[in-house]
């Protein structure tokens, strides 16, 4: 579904800080041209909310003129990406896919990230609704890479809910609420028309898995918020969302009731898919409700307008629809041309999801090896490590031992040389004992510790053949002398 509501304030103030940014980078800009581009952009955006897409065509071409003359690819870029808008909106998918593609390519030259997400979504969901889902979630995928990069919530938020659509289309529902969960809490709180959207596709999703409680919590938030925001394209999307949980609910003739308010509330504001989404949505009420004539006729009608804008997939809900319609009419040839005609289309978008997938399946079963060969060198590598640090462990534990043993020798060698001396100390001491016990200190002659020395020397003598003799001295009357002048002057 076509949301200009959203995408003016998602990328409105994007675009402005990339103007300013080119500003920046041209010195001799003149301020009052960049003013003239915000406002030219303002009104732009402001018409294909009207959708006086004529008006926005015109504005646009303003906006190319003020880029070629000041130089500014941004803001030819950004002319592009509104032409494109203006083009989805009008039902011409081939030219809106090349403006898309024209934006996408100046924004690429020139780094700007935040456009870059605009335009990579806006080719995805063209390409989404061609069928080529694969591809549209490739592109999906990266421009929600690119706003996680430059921190852009909406962004983020945005991508996330286009995932989560894709994966509806592929039946993946619990990836698919997933996505839309994530999406919510990437919004800031005060995104009040960009929650009521995702809580519209959430209560879709809760639908199909058959969680109707949590179906109608959702979609009477996204009511309340839309009513809340008095957005009419919000509001037009949050009714449509209740007629659709209305018929899941199996009240047919009140979910007729909110389709159709969802059709006026929309007239003003709906691009060609939205309001082809809205009638088809319609169609499958009126049958539910057994109001096949008109459902025939709304189904006739809208198969030539849905064939022209070429989407595959509304086409073949519509071709189901009207299966259902001729079976009930009675009209069995009717009905199983249209199931045939269902059945090709989801042929081809089958094929090309096999051949997606095997090729997903080569690059995972590619991506899985690298992956295993990674594992392996860094397990290598682990081992590698571990046995250079253990023979790190054993060379230093071998000089530890070293270094100790080399302190051990030198403590024993300093020992061994203490003892030596110490011995030698006790031997030079114990001599000089002797020699003091031997010797008298006054004479220096030997006492009488002496005396047995000289009879061993002279049996010593005596044994080798030797002659050896004693003289013995004696002074008479000596008492005498030491009686009367005293021991002292007797020694000396």
């Amino acid at each position: 579904m076509s949301r200009i509501g959203l995408a003016a304030l998602l990328f409105g103030c994007m675009i402005w800080a990339q103007s300013q940014a080119a500003t920046a980078d041209s010195p001799a800009l003149a301020v009052g041209n960049t003013a003239r581009a915000d406002q030219l952009q303002i009104q732009i955006r402001q018409a294909l909310e009207q959708l006086r897409l004529d008006d926005a065509d015109a504005l646009g071409e303003q906006l190319r003129e003020l880029a070629a003359a000041e130089q500014q690819p941004l803001w030819l870029a950004t002319a592009d990406y509104y032409a494109g808008v203006a083009a989805r909106r009008g039902g011409q998918t081939e030219r809106a896919l090349a403006y898309f593609e024209s934006s996408l390519k100046l924004r690429q030259q020139h780094d700007d990230k935040p456009g870059q997400v605009a335009s990579l979504n806006a080719l995805a969901t063209l390409h989404r609704r061609a069928g080529s889902l694969y591809q549209a979630l490739d592109e999906h995928t990266r421009a929600l890479q690119l706003a996680r990069e430059v921190g852009v919530a909406e962004g983020i938020a945005g991508s996330l809910a286009k995932i989560g659509r894709i994966y509806a289309e592929l039946d993946d529902l619990n990836p698919s609420a997933d996505c839309y969960r994530q999406a919510l809490d990437a919004l800031d709180p005060d995104e009040v028309i960009e929650r009521a959207d995702i809580l519209c596709d959430l209560g879709g999703i809760y639908v199909l898995q058959g969680k109707l409680e949590d179906a109608v919590a959702a979609v009477d938030q996204a009511v309340q918020l839309a009513e809340d925001s008095g957005d009419a394209a919000t509001r037009a999307t949050a009714y449509g969302r209740k007629s659709r949980l209305l018929l899941a609910q199996g009240d047919a003739v009140t979910a007729l009731d909110w389709i159709d308010r969802s059709l006026a509330v929309g007239e003003a504001v709906d691009g060609v898919r939205s309001r082809l989404v809205r009638r088809s949505r319609r169609v499958e009420i009126l049958t539910a409700n057994r109001r096949f004539d008109e459902a025939a006729e709304e189904v006739q009608a809208l198969l030539p307008v849905v064939r022209r804008s070429g989407d595959r997939l509304l086409e073949r809900d519509l071709l189901q629809q009207q299966a259902e319609v001729l079976i009930a009419a009675g009209d069995p040839a009717g009905a199983f041309a249209a199931l045939r005609g269902a059945g090709e289309i989801q042929s081809g978008l089958a094929t090309n999801l096999t051949s997606r997938r095997i090729a997903d399946l080569e690059a995972s079963m590619q991506r899985q090896q690298m992956e295993s060969d990674m594992a392996l060198l860094e397990r290598q590598s682990e081992v590698q490590q571990l046995i250079v640090e253990r023979q790190r462990l054993l060379g230093g534990l071998l000089v530890a031992g070293l270094l100790l043993a080399l302190v051990v020798a030198c403590v024993l060698i300093w020992r061994v040389r203490a003892v030596r001396r110490l011995n030698q100390l006790l031997i030079e001491t114990g001599a000089k004992l002797e020699r003091a016990a031997r010797t008298d200190p006054l004479t220096g002659l030997g006492n009488r510790q002496a005396i047995p020395d000289p009879l061993l020397t002279s049996r010593l003598a005596a044994s080798r053949m030797e002659r050896c003799g004693v003289i013995v001295i004696d002074i008479d009357h000596f008492k005498r002398v030491n009686d009367r002048h005293g021991h002292i002057s007797g020694d000396q």
